[in-house]
């Protein structure tokens, strides 16, 4: 240690300064100790939540003209990526909505100061040895380096100096730009068959991506934040990112008006109204009042004339919308909902538009499952028809995950159709329920998994052919395989207990029977208590003498 720092820490020592300011100061203190290009490479390594070699070389470059240069025009698909769902769903799955794409954005320009040199091997070890011998930096669990979080803070303030503001907006720039490329490239990916890898390039990388993001929306980077805004919605949404969802959708909003782009607005107030209906806070009624609010500004921008793709993408999103609707006429809501779904598909068609397509059918098919009116056995053959129709699309191998979900939502119209050949329905249902479970499996989707497995369960203990022992002990495989997944909802869990209890009665092992149903009906919500009265009755018309029905009808009184 140089003579210079020793009297700079006896200086330090001896002016009382706070815990935090004496932080700071000791750090740089350490910095103007290092070798320029070391301290350097310190500060600029501050900007990502990690580093590694590669983001050091990235981000220690010469300015170069590509840093003067906007970003460039991207075209997404005008039908939209689709988003996939995180939470889990009562015993049928929807499809998902879709979001809508930005158009072509202006790219930036921006300004900075000349970076200094620099020089891959230092004495003493390559430049990143040297930053990784530094007592504030730990490695990370997957690789690469993090500062202690202080010492990160401290190091950003530095750059928020006036002085370091042009460099900053260079680099927090090169950054974005650096994890928008790679979401462009991994989020098209979540809808086929190798998602697992992208999400898992994604999860990774998140903590920098919302690093970058932080650092334009503070540098005013409204082509960036509009960017960001869109390319990571699809994965914050199946992760579950609520927050991040709705606050990077509202700050992209706010950048399409800061750059007069009213076709990006329409497209954040789309995915806003997507967030907001699945949102799993709040006043559920409340926050899908939102959402249909953001649908009808979209549709003020796409009209059937002007842009009939974003107005059918709408009017789907806004289907899905009134189906969840959980106030007001249940019947009247569906209704609206299948009038939206049919309005849609007035522009999606199988030639045109084959995913939308496939989408809105299935969505309709579910509307047409649900509604309470009417003559029940017409609406689940219209699901039905709705179902086969998204299956001309929904293949295993272009659409694996989507495949399953129709499949799962086919063999519950199948088991609920209580007209024609009973036995022959279910062994369609109990066929479905089975192709679903090539593609959910406790690895890739656990919840689907174990929601298919409770479905298959129902089916078996209901069919009524073929031997009977065999059908009830596959039902009860079928119940615990989906109480052994882990991560379920309580109304999940009881869900299924009741279907093991129901299975279990059905054995004439009534002791465990009343048991699982008196476990379950702390955790179920009315509409979970609803459907185990339903299977029990159907249970109960076609096995009227069975022991123990009233106690359970008692417990699900």
């Amino acid at each position: 240690m140089s003579d210079d720092v020793l009297t700079a820490l006896r200086d330090l020592a001896a002016r009382g300064l706070s815990d935090e300011d004496t932080a700071r100061a000791l750090l740089d203190l350490t910095l103007q100790a290092a070798p320029p290009e070391v301290a350097d490479a310190v500060r600029v390594c501050a900007l990502p939540a990690w580093f590694d070699a590669d983001l050091l070389a990235l981000l220690s470059r010469p300015l170069s003209p590509a840093d003067e240069e906007p970003e460039g025009e991207h075209s997404f698909p005008s039908r939209g990526e689709k988003l996939g769902e995180s939470q889990p769903l009562p015993p049928h799955r929807e499809e998902p909505e879709e979001s809508q794409p930005l158009p072509p954005h202006r790219g930036e320009l921006e300004g900075g100061q000349p970076l200094p040199p620099h020089r891959g091997e230092l004495e003493g070890g390559s430049l990143l040895e040297r930053i990784a011998a530094f007592s504030f930096v730990m490695p990370r669990q997957g690789g690469g380096y993090v500062y202690h979080e202080a010492t990160r803070a401290r190091l950003l303030d530095w750059w928020r100096r006036p002085e370091n503001r042009p460099r900053f907006a260079v680099l927090s720039g090169r950054l974005a730009r650096h994890y928008l490329a790679l979401a462009r490239q991994q989020v098209p990916h979540l809808t086929s068959p190798g998602y697992l890898e992208a999400l898992l390039a994604l999860d990774d990388a998140y903590s920098n991506v919302r690093a970058a993001w932080e650092e334009v929306i503070e540098a005013e980077n409204w082509e960036l934040i509009q960017s960001f805004a869109y390319a990571l919605a699809d994965y914050q949404m199946k992760r579950g990112m609520w927050a991040d969802w709705i606050g990077w959708t509202q700050a992209g909003l706010e950048a399409c008006k800061h750059l007069g782009d009213r076709g990006g607005a329409a497209a954040m107030q789309n995915n806003l109204g997507i967030a907001y209906r699945n949102l799993p806070t709040g006043e559920r009624a409340a926050n899908l009042a939102r959402a249909i609010e953001c649908y009808q500004q979209v549709l003020r921008f796409y009209t059937p004339e002007a842009a009939p793709l974003g107005y059918a993408m709408t009017q789907n999103n806004l289907g899905l919308t009134y189906a969840d609707l959980p106030t007001g006429d249940r019947a009247a809501n569906l209704r609206q909902a299948i009038a939206c779904y049919q309005e849609a598909l007035r522009f999606y068609t199988l030639e045109t538009a084959p995913l939308q397509y496939a989408t809105t059918q299935n969505n309709l098919g579910n509307a047409y499952a649900d509604l309470p009116t009417g003559d029940r056995a017409a609406n689940l053959r219209q699901a039905i028809e709705c179902y086969q129709q998204a299956l001309c699309f929904y293949t295993p191998e272009a659409a694996p995950l989507d495949y399953a979900m129709t499949q799962n939502n086919l063999g519950t119209a199948y088991s609920d159709l209580l007209t024609g050949e009973r036995a022959a329905n279910l062994r369609r249902a109990i066929e479905c329920y089975q192709q679903a479970l090539r593609f959910y499996t406790p690895e890739a989707a656990p919840l689907d998994y174990a929601m298919t497995q409770n479905n298959l369960g129902l089916a078996c203990v209901h069919l009524p052919t073929g031997e009977r022992a065999a059908n009830l002990e596959q039902a009860l495989g079928c119940a615990e395989a989906a109480l052994r997944v882990d991560g379920l909802a309580p109304w999940e869990r009881a869900d299924y207990s009741f279907t093991r209890g129901l299975i279990r009665l059905a054995l004439g092992h009534l002791d465990q029977a009343l048991a699982d149903y008196q476990a379950a009906v702390p955790l179920a919500d009315a509409i979970t208590v609803a459907e185990a009265r339903k299977e029990l009755e159907r249970f109960a018309a076609a096995h009227p003498d069975t022991p123990g029905l009233d106690a359970v009808r008692a417990l699900l009184t």
